[in-house]
């Protein structure tokens, strides 16, 4: 097979394709510093400035939009973005490629992108060509090595495609965005579940919404709790990463994967270590981070549900009381982050110790039975995330191989 026909393909065609620069089917142009002296506003005046923070693969962000001064707006006019362009940018995130929505046709570009202008190849095909593997390898080979790094309008230039006939790259590039139409519903899918559990868990925790006894009666009033008397503490031992062996005898946690690997609930553990000394779980212990450069990172509790694995430094450990349905209580914890982000302290680190949080006060059902239906409940929730996680994945592997397969 010759190299520039690729190995997938709409059985009607059989001509080769024909090798092109970016720069030879688009104009590419820059887009506009804000002048010094002037910042941009959040304030909706009908100017609108595209930034590199509200790009996302395929558009953009909405709440990202800023807006300029009506009183520098004639110097940057002549750098704006169009419905019909693509964007990419070049700094800060290098490699973010799409189109804007129509609501925002005619907006001012940030210098951190460039737009591809007067296509003189199928538009959806092109952007289509960029999310694939061959634009990436430019990103990362062409990168800089200064504070921030930078794609240079040249490199996007010489880029190198190979083009189908026009009939071919209409096709090609319609079926492609109809599975980027599935995948679009699938995470707005997941998004709606994991606001839907949210919601759920405030109004739960808030005891709006109350689970009733099989004979339809109410169980007790739920009282205030002091979380130093539903957990014992303790405490992780050391376990740095190099630690970790994946053909190591134990199980274990390294305090970092709880920011990373788990959510409220850890039923399967993804490291090991051949480490013999250390903390070992017992079945429901409760872990939080202890430090983290971040406050938010320190606010997150998850139950784990296997005795014996090896728990890092840096690792505070929640045994709950026989009386505690630690899942629970993970998602109770989980839901009040507000509460304890405000016993976080220190600066550049932050921290988070095991006498502060003794002393946190929560309303605590005294019912093992409704904590064990609360927590039936929500895991239920997650489980639906869960799979619609797993089914959005393997949308984005089989949009990858099409894309390996169909482009060369």
């Amino acid at each position: 097979m010759q190299n520039n026909i690729p190995k997938l393909r709409f059985k009607e065609f059989t001509d080769e394709w024909q090798e092109k620069k970016l720069g030879d089917i688009s104009d590419i142009k820059g887009g506009k510093r804000i002048p010094k002296g002037h910042s941009l506003l959040t304030k909706d005046n009908g100017l609108p400035y595209l930034t590199v923070s509200g790009m996302k693969n395929n558009s953009y962000d909405f709440d990202e939009v800023k807006f300029v001064p009506v009183a520098i707006a004639d110097q940057i006019k002549n750098y704006k973005i169009s419905v019909d362009d693509i964007y990419v940018s070049v700094a800060g995130t290098l490699g973010l490629v799409g189109t804007i929505p129509k609501e925002l046709d005619g907006a001012n570009l940030t210098e951190n992108a460039n737009k591809l202008t007067n296509l003189r190849a199928n538009r959806n095909f092109i952007l289509q060509y960029l999310k694939s593997d061959r634009f990436s390898k430019l990103v990362k080979n062409v990168k800089t090595d200064n504070a921030q790094p930078k794609l240079a309008i040249y490199a996007l230039q010489s880029f190198k495609m190979n083009l189908p006939e026009k009939i071919e790259q209409v096709i090609i590039a319609g079926f492609l965005t109809t599975v980027d139409e599935k995948i679009n519903k699938l995470e707005e899918k997941k998004k709606g579940f994991e606001k839907y559990k949210k919601g759920v868990m405030q109004a739960i925790f808030s005891q709006i919404i109350r689970f009733r006894k099989p004979d339809g009666s109410n169980y007790p009033d739920w009282e205030e709790k002091k979380l130093g008397e539903l957990v014992c503490f303790h405490r992780g031992n050391s376990l740095s990463k190099s630690d970790l062996d994946s053909a190591g005898k134990y199980l274990c946690i390294h305090y970092g994967e709880l920011f990373t690997e788990y959510s409220e609930v850890i039923v399967d553990v993804k490291s090991r270590t051949s480490v013999e000394n250390g903390t070992n779980s017992k079945t429901g212990d409760i872990l939080m981070p202890t430090s983290d450069v971040t406050p938010q990172g320190l606010a997150k509790a998850c139950s784990l549900q296997i005795s014996g694995v090896k728990l890092g430094g840096d690792i505070n450990i929640l045994r709950p009381n026989h009386l505690v349905n630690s899942i629970m209580l993970s998602y109770l914890l989980n839901c009040q982050k507000k509460k304890i982000m405000e016993i976080v302290s220190g600066t550049t680190v932050r921290h988070i110790y095991a006498k502060d949080l003794s002393k946190l006060i929560f309303f605590f059902s005294n019912s093992p039975e409704e904590q064990e239906k609360i927590a039936g409940f929500l895991t239920s929730l997650d489980n639906k995330v869960k799979l619609i996680t797993k089914e959005l994945e393997q949308a984005k592997l089989f949009k990858k191989s099409l894309l390996q397969q169909m482009f060369v």
